[in-house]
Order: structure tokens, then C-alpha cells, then sequence
């Protein structure tokens, strides 16, 4: 975890400085979304908590780590619907409390006199994991959550040229999903590994910028791009 001042501590991020997000399509017609600030984080996956040599794996404790010490504070409860073990210890050493909800039964497990989960963590697409539907996370995010509750869905899409689904296509079903429960799109945090020269921030990028970091030729040897969307009730 690197000791730069993040902008977005624990936050929801000023709507006064935003830019604009890309365009999903929704029954096929282009519509603009939600005017999001994008923030793009180049982690040094060279070294971390991980194995060495093992780079994806340190991508993922660094990202892990990152987002624990910005959304939540010591005591607070973090929740995984994957039982990420990088999530796991980046709770347990930053004295947090983790709690992995993968099963409809440790949902229900919930208690309302429990403390309110400070953030959720789940991964788009979900493949075989429970539960499958965009409509069913927001829903157990929202029974979760309370007012300053943070979501993070941490999105694959099919880089361009590749097969698979796009970034717009995930959009077009997380967001609609997300404003029936009552949540916001807040911030799209662009993710990528490989870079060998520290830890670095841009903060209210535009799209070109996202874009490039996200798709830069010269970073042959980067291990890993994902989009994370941040949401707030």
C-alpha cells in the first residue's frame, strides 16, 4: 500500500468534477450514462504480498489491500460474495472485519444488530457463483449496507478486438440493476498491473487516458486490467 493521499478516501467522489463515462447500450440505442469521475491505478505488481515471480497474485493483494485502507476503516466490516483470500488477509492485517457471504444461507446469517458492512466486494461476470443476477447482488448489497456503505464490483470485459462481453454490454446490465436497489454509480476505478516503477494515481482522467492505461501496447508484460465500479446508496 503505497502512502499516497488518495482523493477518494472512503468517499463518495464530488459530482462537481466528473467526466464522462463511456456510452452503454441499452436496447440498442446509445444512451450516455451517469457522468462518473475516473480515476486509473497503475499498482507495481513486481513485489506485494505474494509469492515472488508470482504476479498476478501480488496484482491482486496490492488491489486488495488498496481498496480495503481506502473504503473502510480498523474494526469496520468487509464482505466478499467470492471468498477472495486476498481480500481475506488484506481485511485480517489491516485490522478489519471479513466476512465471505457465498451461500444464500450465510446471507441470512446477517443480523440487523450487526455492524453495517463499510464495503461489498463481488466480481462481474459471476460464471457458476451465487448469486448469478446483477438484480440479487444489488438487493444483498442493499440489506448489507447502510447510508455510507460502499460497492465495488470488480469487472472482465473482452479487451478490444478480443471475443467476449464488452465493457458497454456489462454496463447495460449492472447500472439499470444497480438504480432499481437504490444505488449510485459513483466512480470507475481503471485497475492495471505490470508497471515496475512504483505505485501510480491519475485522478479524474478522462477516457483517452483510461483507455490508453488500460490498452497501452508498451506494458506487453502487464498481467492484469480490470474496471472497478464503485457504488453508494
Amino acid at each position: 500500500m503505497t502512502a499516497h493521499d488518495d482523493h477518494s478516501r472512503k468517499t463518495k467522489p464530488d459530482a462537481a468534477s466528473t467526466t464522462p463515462d463511456r456510452e452503454v447500450q441499452l436496447g440498442g440505442d446509445a444512451v450516455a450514462a451517469a457522468l462518473v469521475p475516473i480515476t486509473v491505478w497503475r499498482l507495481d505488481d513486481s513485489n506485494g504480498d505474494s509469492p515472488a515471480g508470482d504476479r498476478d497474485a501480488s496484482f491482486a493483494s496490492r488491489l486488495a489491500r488498496r481498496l480495503v485502507e481506502i473504503y473502510t476503516d480498523p474494526h469496520e466490516v468487509v464482505a466478499d460474495f467470492d471468498g477472495d483470500p486476498h481480500l481475506n488477509t488484506a481485511a485480517e492485517v489491516t485490522a478489519r472485519t471479513y466476512r465471505a457471504i457465498t451461500s444464500p444461507a450465510q446471507l441470512s446469517d446477517h443480523d440487523a444488530s450487526m455492524s453495517p458492512v463499510a464495503l461489498v466486494v463481488w466480481r462481474w461476470p459471476r460464471d457458476a457463483a451465487w448469486p448469478t443476477k446483477p438484480t440479487t447482488l444489488f438487493a444483498a448489497c442493499r440489506l448489507l449496507t447502510d447510508l455510507d456503505g460502499c460497492v465495488i464490483a470488480a469487472v472482465r470485459s473482452a479487451e478490444p478486438g478480443q471475443t467476449g462481453t464488452s465493457h458497454a454490454e456489462h454496463m447495460a446490465r449492472l447500472l439499470p440493476a444497480a438504480q432499481a436497489a437504490g444505488f449510485r454509480h459513483m466512480l470507475q476505478i481503471v485497475a492495471v498491473g505490470g508497471c515496475d516503477t512504483g505505485d501510480q494515481f491519475l485522478y479524474h482522467a478522462t477516457n483517452d487516458q483510461a483507455a490508453t492505461a488500460a490498452n497501452d501496447p508498451a506494458a506487453a508484460d502487464r498481467v492484469c486490467h480490470i474496471d472497478l465500479l464503485a457504488f453508494t446508496r
